[in-house]
């Protein structure tokens, strides 16, 4: 896919564009595999409007995300970018990038969808340490599907919550709203922890024998 327009809108984290080194990049958060058991819509511009799937991650200390990888069950031939979605604990915007490019990997088909690993490589987000609800969507020209895959074991704090005015979701929901079961999303997040600043050093009586 080729790169596209990068929209930011900033909220509480930190946001340098510029290329990264993904490859070296640790695993911040994984909320597991896909197991064929359901999903639920994460898209824009295609036959619906407008969708969220969001999930929870937890951080223990300061992050810069480089690369967000979900899964994705989709009948879109050529999406023409991707978005990418930060909230914090109680839903508000933190970081949001729109019309991303990506890369996607043909994994398998999966209710009658194919299915897709989708990367947003190059992030760039530095997150500080707590808990947000992170997402991705594709995004189409006005035909086609895409849902993020779930699973059923949950991970984090809570399950996947979900947003959108056209299936009667316009605001954060609880995904078992929508589904009838609790599910999380599938999704892997890269990148580095950002060291703790060096301890100031410390009383000089501890630092020196004391003189008689």
């Amino acid at each position: 896919m080729k790169p596209t327009r990068k929209v930011v809108i900033v909220g509480f984290a930190s946001v340098v564009l510029h290329p990264c080194d993904a490859a070296s990049a640790d695993v911040i958060w994984d909320n597991g595999g896909y197991a064929q058991e359901a999903a639920y819509s994460s898209e824009r511009g295609t036959l619906v409007p407008e969708s969220w799937a969001v999930d929870d991650v937890v951080l223990g200390d300061e992050v810069a995300v480089r690369e967000f990888q979900w899964t994705s069950l989709m009948s879109l031939d050529d999406p023409i970018g991707a978005d990418f979605l930060v909230l914090t604990a109680d839903f508000q915007p933190v970081v949001e990038l729109r019309d991303l490019a990506y890369t996607r990997e043909l994994i398998g088909g999966s209710f009658g969808f194919d299915l897709y690993r989708v990367t947003l490589s190059d992030l760039g987000v530095r997150l500080d340490p707590g808990r947000y609800y992170l997402g991705g969507r594709m995004v189409g020209s006005g035909d086609g599907r895409a849902f993020a895959a779930l699973r059923r074991e949950i991970r984090g704090q809570t399950q996947a919550y979900i947003r959108s005015e056209y299936f009667g979701f316009p605001d954060w929901t609880p995904v078992i709203e929508g589904l009838g079961g609790a599910y999380d999303m599938v999704f892997t997040v890269y990148g580095d922890i950002i060291p703790a600043p060096a301890t100031l050093a410390l009383p000089c009586l501890l630092a020196f024998r004391r003189r008689r």
